[in-house]
């Protein structure tokens, strides 16, 4: 039958004129202006048509590319379409009808493959099919080829040939659910067959989520782990499944942990467990570093040196101030920028546009400003506190140039009126009489559509009033503050005014910053080591770096960090060249490098890594290199992506929740029954942790049922108050101590060291005879487990808990999937923290600055039944329970001094202007 492009078809799509037909064996045409040309029928896999109004165009997709035939009518098109598959069918059929007996021989194989004593992973199906390619010849790729092409007709194949292969062709395509379901039985044979094992392997028997994490033998496999659900044990029951079951010699087992004391707990543990199983030999466990060291070893024929200021302790914040006075010492650049950064940029601005309502501005300016005095805002190095992070980097500014300012200083004409209060400019500069006023502004020109028609209204009084009264003003916006031209606007604005400049020298106002931001101090280097880490584990370059920084969202404070780090970066390399040594990172990555070039060599069947969420894109490098050249050997990690704390270490949480795209063809298992917390601080925690909905979602089932009240809230309004509110919750943990006659551990746990009470030394003694006390703070908790935890500072502000400078947007920078979900890695330490618990939890929050984690929890009615609030009397100046505000139902009434004594203000102030005179408190009876 022969087909064609019409005369008006031809014209109209400008496909010229074709002709085509179809022959015995393949498709044969004419193309416009050109000669005759076939394809094959067995070669062809596609074909499809895209009608159109009145024509078509037909695809045909074959092994020798594409070809498209256009301007056919639509009906002479789908005639062609539909004949030419059914010719493809018939030659695919006809290729195999002479190999039944190949067919029949791939079944009987496959049949076998099925019957192995083995669980059946990816590369055995792999393997398989290669083999028998290779093995029966020629028949079988031609039936290898015909069921793998998507146009075979396995619907016109008739009776056992049709099952077998159906069969095949799925099983090649890996769509089929056989080994699946085989695989399952398998799994429920072996739980049956080495019940004793799986039983006695550990103290206590292990459970069925355990035991068939043990089982599963894909070629990659990851176990997902609650807290305190028995990861450990898991491992311990997997090394020796395998052992049992010949997967490997205990030589041709890899397990790695990240530090040298769990590498020696788990060796320990592994090898005392399965003794009988080893007979003698033992199961090795190393660090990465370890790791790393004797392949560099082994290529290299020599030990590299690290040296001890490597470390990933408080040697780095030692070494980085080292670096860091050094380059201020020595370079006069990078010391005006380092105090320009810490003085405008210390802290990220978030855009204002970015806010929903003026209320999630204000409660951002809690978050991440000071509290001081019962007001909110940014603490300038003046000491007066401005509302913004655009006045306080103009307010420091100034101040470094020696600029003379007031800061909202009353308008000099009177505008107060019954209905509004005396003007009030943002800046004023009493040398020249002139007015600066700062507007959250965006490039455009718009105010936040958050802030409404008010704050435009509000603009334009302002400028309408001094040009009447005829007072000099200029203006700033945030835009300029974020794209870095605001302070030569400054420049430029008052040197037109004849304003001086004095500037004072660099250590004068990093003298004044350090005042300032001590505390803040640590947090900043901890910072500059996070980012040092993940630039030299993702290997960016410095090119790269500076990239990224100019497409940054804040881009003046992404490429000032950038200019200074790259200088503690070289004086860094600076150091570990003059010791003639390399640091963990360049360990771990030249490590990788040398496996994945297969320079190194291995025999390890079975690779175990413990605490995965903790991996960094370095040490997942190094062990696809492992992987690479040792097709068969098999990976089993676990962890648990809810408990990824360790981004300062350089820790990469995609690698986790991303698994199969980057190690391939995955088999995931849980363990979700805890054996620590009961289940209503497993329920607080797992609602919180998933409220992040990139989080892996899961169900957390507890051992013990308690679920009501088991996390107690206390309000602090004042620091010299805390001590009460801890003795209040340890004589009641006490009293639960001595009902149940026995002696209770108390774990207190804190954001920052520096928040350890004073007064343990007193408590022990007190409560010697019931309660063991000690503190950490969470990241150091991390794997340990008290009865009860005393949760302190739980505040906003900016050493407040969750850390503002710990979620720092300038890791976009280095981190190839950075996470966008606010405060993700604050939001799992709280986890963390909440799962060292067995039976109750202690909340010591701030009671006017909270923490946004705790305005969270009380604002999710789902929380209510697992939450108590213990009384608190002899606690507060005042005995006054906690109130909302009567009107806007957000703040809560807390004590203010006015010109007339005190008063009880909202503290959503100025957003809710809510105010009650003292005597109308409620107080609690004595």
């Amino acid at each position: 039958m022969f087909f064609s492009s019409g005369f008006f078809g031809s014209l109209l799509t400008g496909s010229g004129k074709w002709n085509a037909s179809l022959a015995a064996k393949a498709f044969e045409f004419f193309p416009a202006g050109g000669k005759k040309k076939t394809i094959p029928y067995e070669s062809i896999h596609g074909v499809r048509s895209a009608p159109g109004v009145m024509w078509s165009e037909v695809t045909i997709e074959s092994s020798k590319g594409s070809v498209k035939f256009d301007g056919i009518g639509n009906s002479q098109a789908a005639l062609l379409t539909g004949l030419l598959k059914s010719r493809v069918a018939d030659d695919l059929l006809a290729a195999i009808e002479p190999h039944r007996k190949s067919i029949a021989n791939l079944s009987r194989s496959f049949k076998m493959l099925l019957g192995k004593e083995r669980y059946l992973s990816n590369f055995d199906i792999t393997v398989w099919a290669s083999r028998q390619e290779s093995k029966i010849g020629e028949p079988a790729r031609a039936v290898l080829a015909a069921v793998r092409n998507p146009l075979f007709p396995s619907s016109r194949l008739e009776g056992n040939l049709q099952a077998q292969i159906e069969l095949l062709m799925d099983v090649l395509q890996g769509k089929s659910s056989i080994v699946a379901e085989r695989n399952e039985k398998f799994v429920d044979a072996e739980m049956a067959a080495h019940k004793i094992f799986f039983d006695s392997v550990e103290k206590t028997p292990l459970t069925d989520e355990q035991r068939r994490a043990a089982i599963v033998m894909e070629d990659r496999n990851l176990l997902i782990a609650a807290a305190g659900s028995g990861k450990t044990s898991s491992v311990v029951g997997k090394v020796g499944y395998a052992l049992l079951r010949g997967y490997a010699t205990p030589d041709q087992i890899l397990v790695l942990a990240f530090n040298n004391h769990a590498a020696k707990e788990l060796e320990e543990r592994i090898n005392e467990r399965l003794a009988s199983i080893l007979n003698g030999s033992n199961v090795k466990v190393k660090t990465f570093h370890a790791l790393g060291l004797e392949i560099i070893a082994e290529v290299e024929n020599a030990k590299p040196t690290v040296p001890d200021f490597a470390g990933d302790s408080g040697g780095g914040r030692k070494l980085i101030d080292e670096l860091i006075q050094h380059l201020i010492s020595t370079d006069r650049t990078f010391a005006t920028e380092w105090a320009l950064f810490r003085a405008v940029f210390l802290r990220s601005a978030k855009d204002p546009t970015k806010f929903s309502s003026v209320e999630e501005w204000h409660q951002y300016v809690k978050e991440t400003g000071d509290y001081i005095e019962g007001r909110n805002g940014y603490q300038t190095l003046n000491g007066e506190l401005v509302k913004s992070q655009g006045e306080l980097a103009i307010a420091n500014w100034l101040y470094m140039n020696g600029v003379t300012y007031q800061y909202e200083k009353p308008y000099q004409y009177r505008t107060a009126d019954k209905q509004y209060r005396q003007y009030h400019p943002d800046f004023f500069f009493p040398d020249v009489g002139c007015y600066l006023e700062h507007y959250a502004l965006d490039a455009n020109g718009h105010p936040p559509p958050a802030f409404g028609d008010k704050y435009l209204q509000s603009m334009e009084w302002k400028r309408a009033l001094h040009a009447e009264k005829g007072t000099d003003v200029f203006e700033t916006y945030f835009s300029e503050f974020v794209s870095g031209t605001l302070f030569k606007k400054l420049e430029t604005e008052l040197t037109r005014r004849d304003i001086k400049f004095q500037p004072r020298s660099t250590e004068e106002i990093l003298e004044r910053i350090n005042q300032h931001q001590g505390p803040q101090t640590n947090e900043f280097y901890g910072l500059l080591l996070t980012f040092m880490k993940h630039a030299k584990s993702n290997q960016v370059s410095r090119k790269a770096l500076e990239a990224a920084a100019h497409g940054h969202s804040q881009v003046a404070r992404a490429t000032l960090f950038v200019r200074l780090v790259s200088k503690i970066l070289d004086q860094y390399a600076r150091k570990l060249k003059e010791s003639e040594s390399v640091d963990f990172e360049d360990m771990i990555i030249n490590a990788a490098r040398y496996s994945q070039e297969g320079r190194y060599q291995h025999s390890y069947q079975l690779i175990f890594v413990d605490e995965f969420q903790d991996i960094s894109r370095a040490r997942a490098d190094l062990l696809q290199g492992l992987l690479r050249h040792a097709p068969a050997c098999k990976m089993f990690v676990v962890g648990d992506d809810w408990q990824s704390i360790y981004r300062f270490a350089g820790s990469d949480i995609s690698l986790f929740t991303s698994f199969d795209t980057y190690f391939g063809v995955t088999a995931t298992n849980y363990l979700t029954k805890t054996f620590r917390s009961n289940q209503g601080i497993a329920n607080v925690a797992a609602r919180f942790v998933q409220s992040n909905q990139n989080q892996i979602q899961k169900s957390v089932v507890a051992v013990d049922p308690l679920m009501d009240q088991v996390v107690a809230v206390r309000k602090v309004e004042r620091r010299q108050d805390v001590h009460g509110h801890i003795s209040a919750c340890l004589s009641e943990i006490a009293k639960a101590a001595q009902a149940a006659n026995e002696v209770r551990s108390v774990y207190f746990l804190a954001r920052y060291r520096r928040q350890q009470p004073e007064n343990l030394a007193e408590w022990r003694d007190r409560f010697a005879d019931t309660l063991t006390f000690d503190f950490k703070t969470i990241h150091s908790s991390k794997g340990l487990q008290a009865d009860y935890v005393i949760l302190l500072g739980l505040q906003a502000g900016k050493l407040g808990f969750p850390s503002i400078i710990a979620d720092d947007p300038l890791l976009e920078l280095v981190m190839p999937s950075p996470e966008m979900y606010p405060h993700a890695e604050e939001r799992r330490l709280f986890y963390v923290a909440l799962t060292r618990a067995r039976h109750g939890v202690y909340l010591l929050a701030s009671k006017f600055a909270p923490s946004v984690f705790m305005d969270e929890l009380e604002a999710d009615a789902e929380y209510s039944a697992m939450l108590r609030y213990p009384e608190t009397e002899g606690v507060t100046v005042t005995g006054a329970p906690v109130e909302k505000c009567p009107d806007c139902g957000r703040g809560q009434l807390k004590v203010r001094n006015g010109k007339h004594g005190q008063f009880l203000g909202c503290s959503e102030y100025p957003s809710c202007r809510y105010t009650r005179d003292m005597c109308r408190t409620v107080r609690w009876k004595a």
